[in-house]
């Protein structure tokens, strides 16, 4: 009798299920595994059988639905709001015209751009209007209210910052906003142009001789010029002129007559729209007011324009376009 018990002890426990081992050799674990596997065949291959072309579509939408990559957010449906012209440029450059749902009221480029509802006006959106559109997406450069932005955010719309106010900020919007929209691709393109075309002018600005100091004006009720560190001071000296102002106070400001009878600049740039656009037009707009007509450039008529002020003044993906008319407008004087 004790010789039993102690065999019983000894013995390892059978969790309640008599004459069963705790262990199994390797070639029992096979076997039982290959029964279970050809069992579960069958249960499939039955299933399959009973719900026929049912069953393979499920299978065929979850295999598709697991095997696909996220998607990209052109196929997301993105919806974007543009509150400035040079981003409605720019998205329209990379392909994604057809993802702006709304647009500022001096958006006018290119053409199919006035197609677009307008839902505000530069950097001020109108909430009602805009938020009709239902955009997926805001985008803005500057100057944007921080009142506005919150609404828009509280309303579920982000509002997106892209830089784009200087030439080296360009090519970064176009590919910010390729990511936005999914096109990818033809942003990288675009940008890459510009790119090309703005190192080649650097590179040709800077072997330059000489270089006519030039002032403009954008302004025709009032004159204003334009500071050293603007899209448009950038865009003078790419021409090959050296800027009037270039140690100006701010972005924007009023300047005298006397200052610049003071300074005598070579060549006067009107970028604003007068008459019918000649130097005849600004000449005797500026001779007729006190001071202005003893300078040099109203007397000898040393006033140039362009005719694209747009592609001139915007800082988007035409400004090679308004370089190469902006240098042959300045280049005409010795």
């Amino acid at each position: 009798m004790k010789s039993n018990a102690a065999s019983a002890k000894d013995s390892p426990p059978t969790h309640g299920l008599p004459g069963l081992r705790p262990t199994l050799t390797p070639r029992e674990r096979y076997a039982l595994w290959t029964v279970l596997f050809c069992f579960l065949v069958g249960c499939v291959v039955r299933w399959i059988r009973s719900f026929g072309c049912f069953a393979a579509a499920v299978f065929l939408v979850l295999g598709v639905g697991c095997s696909r990559q996220s998607p990209s957010a052109a196929d997301a449906g993105v919806r974007i709001v543009s509150t400035a012209p040079c981003l409605t440029e720019c998205l329209f450059a990379i392909g994604a015209g057809n993802r702006v749902v709304g647009r500022t009221d001096v958006c006018n480029y290119p053409p199919e751009a006035e197609a677009v509802p307008v839902t505000g006006k530069f950097a001020k959106p109108f909430i009602e209007a805009t938020l009709a559109a239902a955009p997926t997406h805001i985008v803005e450069m500057a100057w944007f209210d921080a009142d506005i932005r919150r609404r828009f955010e509280e309303a579920g719309v982000p509002v997106v910052h892209i830089p784009c106010t200087r030439t080296g900020e360009v090519p970064a919007a176009l590919r910010r906003l390729g990511a936005l929209t999914g096109c990818l691709g033809q942003a990288e393109q675009e940008a890459r142009r510009l790119e090309t075309g703005l190192a080649e002018l650097r590179k040709a600005s800077g072997q330059d001789g000489h270089r006519p100091r030039v002032l403009t004006l954008v302004d025709a009720s009032s004159p204003i010029t334009i500071g050293p560190h603007t899209f448009l001071a950038e865009m003078v000296a790419l021409s090959g002129c050296t800027n009037l102002t270039e140690r100006g106070v701010s972005d924007y400001y009023q300047i005298s007559p006397e200052w610049v009878l003071k300074h005598e600049p070579d060549i006067l740039l009107c970028l604003y729209r007068l008459g019918d656009n000649t130097p005849d037009a600004y000449a005797a707009h500026y001779g007729a007011q006190p001071g202005w007509r003893a300078l040099r450039v109203i007397r000898e008529k040393r006033i140039c324009t362009v005719h694209d002020l747009d592609a001139v003044c915007r800082p988007g993906p035409r400004l090679l376009d308004g370089l190469a008319e902006l240098r042959a407008a300045v280049q005409r004087f010795p």
